[in-house]
């Protein structure tokens, strides 16, 4: 094994598994750049839904459409920093740094659409620009279903608009069945900064 390897083998057991390191933040998200956002998001064609059961809409799109969104996923990417920043690292003393690739997506869920269990960051992504950390923020709440649910944690929300949930990339979650109405999130992802 590799030092960077080792140092992330060690990040995840040190932020262990405990239910404290899943934060849920009412407002992150600015009522004004929500409602942007959302008719942005209202406003757009969507691509065939990918491998994780959503449809995705990421950077470049959102770059070339709207430089105004992609500077508020840019603003939200570093208050997401920020909070990590103000939670794990106080806490544990990692740092992280916002992903290279991936700073922010859309995600649209369609009724009848799920995530099922699943950890963010497994092996086939352990790079340098590894998912380590997540931040969801959710923008809609007319939908039933569609909750996000921390299996080993016992944990649920029920998002509601403008509202964060941060967690490490490798607790195993889900998104409950969509039953009715659109949900739209978005997630943006950090990797440890060795």
């Amino acid at each position: 094994m590799d030092k960077a390897t080792d140092e992330m083998i060690n990040n995840f057991a040190t932020l262990g598994n405990s239910k404290d390191n899943i934060i849920y933040t009412d407002k992150f998200i600015d009522d004004e750049d929500r409602i942007k956002i959302m008719d942005y998001l209202l406003n757009r064609t969507y691509p065939p839904k990918n491998h994780n059961g959503f449809h995705a809409v990421h950077k470049e799109d959102i770059l070339s459409e709207s430089p105004e969104i992609y500077e508020l996923t840019q603003k939200y990417a570093a208050k997401g920093l920020e909070l990590i920043s103000n939670t794990y690292t106080e806490k544990y003393g990692i740092k992280f740094r916002n992903h290279q690739y991936l700073p922010c997506y859309f995600a649209k869920m369609d009724p009848g659409m799920n995530n099922g269990p699943h950890r963010d960051f497994n092996d086939s992504n352990a790079g340098s620009f590894s998912h380590h950390a997540v931040i969801m923020m959710y923008f809609n709440d007319e939908y039933t279903g569609g909750e996000i649910s921390f299996i080993e944690q016992g944990v649920s929300y029920k998002p509601v608009p403008g509202c964060s949930v941060l967690f490490p990339a490798n607790y195993l979650h889900e998104v409950t069945r969509l039953e009715t109405g659109n949900r739209y999130a978005a997630m943006m992802v950090y990797s440890f900064d060795s």
